[in-house]
């Protein structure tokens, strides 16, 4: 399938994403619900995705067992990325302040229920599966059939990034979305990266299960730029330790160049979802958002 549907397909997935958000707004009360009939969008059509380009979906989403030791890389590259992803969300949330945006309200999810085994299962497990299958076992091989392997893994994050439809959280899924890209590529297993989705939510969630059962409550609204740039050094630790996991994996010789280049027509649909994504963001700041 060419470069220009599959931005279509993803465009059309945004769409109805958004709008099964605005419709659950009014009609469904319960978040566990309206994450389950999220979910259930993404799987449908990177299903569909794949089943117009007649591909095996477990060949071709990588769907298969990685050596037994990915996993335990997995852990440490999760443990840095949470400090990587906290920056640049505490950097996008100051930003947004400074231009005069305001801040989109986030659920405290550990506080949704009592029951913590229906909280991983819904906001751990499941978004691990299906939004790995669709941004990194459908959309990241789709993009590398007609461009570089580094601009399929910026443009497939990016993609992850807007489909949060939120200003600020736009870059913390994009740095997920490399780093579980560079996971995929290198065990050619979207398995790892799948893991290392769902044990990132899993610590989130259980961070905040500790400050709701702590005495001193983390708000992590009330950062300062002067804070933001005393957390600088240990970022910039975290990051070399992922690039330099990922040099002694070995992962430079998965990279491909591109096979072909792009017409400006082709890049019409991204565009658009960035129109889309721009329109929403204006509404959200006007009141009349989601």
């Amino acid at each position: 399938m060419q470069f220009r549907r599959i931005q279509w397909f993803v465009l059309v997935t945004m769409f109805v994403h958004l709008l099964n958000s605005m419709i659950q707004g009014f009609f469904v009360e319960s978040i566990f619900v309206q994450v389950y009939l999220s979910q259930a969008i993404f799987l449908v059509f990177g299903l569909l995705i794949l089943v117009r380009q007649r591909k095996n979906i477990v060949e071709y989403a990588k769907l298969k067992l990685p050596p037994w030791w990915s996993f335990l890389v997995v852990i440490p590259i999760v443990m840095a990325t949470i400090l990587l992803s906290s920056f640049v969300t505490a950097f996008s949330m100051l930003f947004t302040r400074a231009i005069g945006l305001i801040d989109i309200p986030q659920h405290e999810l550990a506080g949704l229920t009592s029951s913590n085994l229906l909280l991983v299962l819904t906001f751990s497990l499941l978004p691990g599966i299906v939004e790995e299958f669709y941004c990194r076992g459908v959309l990241l091989p789709s993009y590398e059939q007609s461009m570089s392997t580094k601009s399929a893994i910026l443009l497939s994050s990016l993609m992850f990034g807007l489909m949060h439809f939120n200003l600020w959280n736009i870059l913390s899924p994009m740095v997920l979305g490399i780093v579980f890209s560079l996971l995929t590529i290198r065990f050619q297993s979207i398995i790892p990266a799948m893991f290392g989705h769902a044990l990132y939510n899993l610590l989130v969630l259980g961070a905040q299960k500790i400050q709701m059962t702590s005495e001193i409550v983390v708000n992590e609204s009330d950062i300062t730029w002067g804070e933001l740039v005393s957390t600088i050094p240990s970022t910039a630790v975290a990051a070399a330790f992922i690039g330099w996991l990922f040099w002694r994996l070995g992962i430079k010789q998965y990279f491909k160049p591109a096979d072909q280049k792009k017409q400006l027509i082709d890049h019409i649909p991204t565009l658009a979802i960035l129109l889309l994504f721009v329109g929403i963001t204006y509404l959200i700041q006007k009141g009349l958002g989601l």
